[in-house]
């Protein structure tokens, strides 16, 4: 995608959600879950009539998250990137707030974390595998440094438990 394209589809993405606004009586861009997978939800409200749910509350109630949390000592959770748009519905986000709030330390491990993750108050500890390595290099064998910051984190914690 080139420089301009974003911010060519931002502007047409924009023009659709207010010709869907004029048709529906409603904004429907700022319903709860119209933004994930790329607008898909607002797709599928705009033009279907689709009821929107939070696709996290879904998959915490068919996971028995909260029994599962309940015992749980440690979470260790895992995104591409941990950034601002981490705690704004995505699943580790929700599940580092849940651990936040039942006290429940929360380690999230990541490919890279955003300049603003002192934000990401859910977390106990963040750790990227663009400490061990480059973004190229990670990509190209995510299994391996993941194994090895992993392994890294555990004995960075059963040190210091």
């Amino acid at each position: 995608m080139r420089q301009g394209d974003f911010k060519l589809a931002e502007g047409c993405l924009r023009r659709l959600a207010s010709i869907a606004q004029k048709k529906a009586g409603r904004d429907l861009a700022r319903l709860p879950g119209a933004g994930g997978a790329g607008g898909l939800g607002f797709g599928l409200a705009a033009f279907l009539g689709a009821r929107l749910e939070p696709g996290f509350e879904r998959f915490g109630r068919h996971a028995a998250l909260a029994r599962h949390l309940r015992w749980a000592d440690l979470v260790v959770t895992g995104e591409g990137t941990i950034d601002d748009s981490t705690l704004m519905g995505k699943g580790v986000g929700q599940i580092a707030q849940r651990c936040l709030d039942l006290s429940i330390p929360c380690v999230g491990l990541t490919g890279t974390i955003g300049a603003s993750a002192s934000k990401l108050c859910g977390f106990t500890q963040t750790h990227a595998l663009t400490r061990l390595t480059t973004v190229e290099q990670a990509k190209a064998r995510p299994a391996y440094w993941l194994e090895r910051l992993a392994q890294r984190v555990a004995q960075g914690w059963s040190s210091s438990s």
